[in-house]
């Protein structure tokens, strides 16, 4: 069930729409403990580009460009490799092939964002854009069900949005079915409401 919603999820956050803001991005990671990773990856979702850099003093650094569609941030994954070539592989297929690869997805924004982990790069911890701490805690509220209670604590946060957008798909099995998700909508602030990105949600809503 949980991988049914981060696969959702997963595609929801990849999509490229129009109108595009440009920002420029920076994240910085540091790797503690005993690894023999030599590169790590970043994968961005907006341009489908994938970066790589070699480790050096077990750290590593990425700048470039986001592009930002209708909603304040875009996402990247970071994984590690001793792979000079390797290729991103996505959660689907990580699933369906049973492909033993861990990545950490990041919420890319206007903030230089810090990246520290060992080797499960899946558990990394993540600091410098407020939102990566939203991301997290629906992830938390997803495995404990708790989504009206994250959507009244995040009201003016677009990841709640983002956790709507990624339940309504599935409001047809039974853990769902009970949700009213024109009020979990009506529950954010009027700011996120009134965003492109929100008033795309309500009409799928809408179109239920």
């Amino acid at each position: 069930m949980l991988r049914k919603i981060c696969i959702i999820v997963l595609f929801l956050l990849s999509v490229i729409c129009a109108k595009a803001d440009e920002l420029t991005f920076r994240i910085k990671g540091a790797l503690i403990g005993n690894t023999n990773y030599q590169y790590a990856y970043l994968y961005q979702s907006d341009t489908k580009k994938l970066l790589r850099v070699k480790l050096e003093n077990r750290r590593f650094e990425f700048t470039g460009e986001i592009i930002l569609y209708k909603k304040d941030f875009n996402v990247g994954f970071i994984f590690l490799s001793n792979d000079s070539a390797a290729k991103f592989i996505n959660q689907r297929e990580i699933i369906e092939k049973q492909i033993d690869r861990q990545y950490r997805m990041i919420i890319l924004g206007r903030h230089t964002i810090n990246v520290t982990t060992d080797a499960d790069i899946k558990n990394a911890k993540v600091e410098g854009c407020e939102l990566n701490k939203d991301y997290d805690e629906m992830n938390l509220a997803g495995h404990e069900l708790k989504y009206e209670q994250f959507i009244d604590s995040h009201r003016d946060s677009p990841i709640s949005l983002l956790l709507i957008r990624g339940i309504l798909p599935l409001k047809h099995l039974p853990i769902f079915d009970q949700l009213n998700f024109q009020g979990l909508y009506d529950k954010l602030s009027n700011k996120i409401k009134q965003s492109e990105y929100g008033l795309e949600t309500l009409k799928r809503i809408k179109n239920l």
